[in-house]
């Protein structure tokens, strides 16, 4: 008997940039969190979660945190691509002005914090 692993390719277009930001994680209509991001970019995030069965290929919906209160900005599709020990990977599935506002990126890819 032949075992395959199935294995996720995370391909990157952007730098991560560090960047601690509450957000809210939603799977199957439930509502997950709040979570904090160790780190952003413009298609993609890692979000320390370790008390949530998410693994590759799940889908998700990812909304940030807009305010102190914890009211959530416009959700969006994910991807989960890698779980670790200290969290999950996501790619953002389509483009989010949010993060693209949060990260305040210009067309060149890098990001203004990073600098």
């Amino acid at each position: 008997m032949v075992q395959i692993r199935s294995r996720s390719v995370e391909h990157r277009y952007f730098q991560r940039v560090p960047l601690r930001q509450d957000v809210w994680v939603m799977h199957r209509d439930h509502k997950l969190g709040p979570y904090r991001t160790r780190d952003v970019c413009h298609d993609g995030l890692f979000i320390e979660i370790h008390d949530a069965d998410l693994y590759p290929n799940d889908m998700l919906k990812v909304a940030l945190c807009a305010d102190r209160q914890g009211s959530a900005q416009q959700p969006v599709d994910v991807i989960v691509t890698h779980r670790t020990s200290e969290g999950i990977g996501v790619l953002v599935s389509k483009y989010s002005s949010d993060l693209h506002n949060l990260l305040q990126v210009p067309e060149t890819g890098m990001s203004k914090t990073a600098a």
